[in-house]
């Protein structure tokens, strides 16, 4: 934990970090916890809420978190490769 003057000096020190997996977010207005995990560079934002995870959506793939998008159908494009094939009619 680290003390902080303004949110915006505290979102930068959030996003000033090599990963970006999740960040808790102590507030009691909602209108706040959204606004700044908009401006968080993380996958997941426990704005007042429990720490939980939701096996639908995607974890990791922010900064150097090396995790990819993994958990969530979107990670299948991870391992695609688009091909174009022409072919006479």
């Amino acid at each position: 934990m680290r003390a902080f003057d303004t949110e915006d000096e505290a979102i930068a020190m959030a996003n000033d970090k090599p990963y970006g997996l999740v960040v808790p977010v102590a507030t009691r207005y909602c209108e706040r916890g959204t606004r700044v995990s908009n401006a968080l560079e993380v996958r997941v934002v426990w704005a007042g809420a429990p720490q939980m995870n939701f096996p639908k959506t995607s974890w990791g793939g922010y900064t150097q978190s090396s995790l990819g998008r993994e958990l969530c159908p979107f990670a299948l494009a991870a391992y695609q490769e688009i091909k174009q094939v022409l072919l006479p009619a």
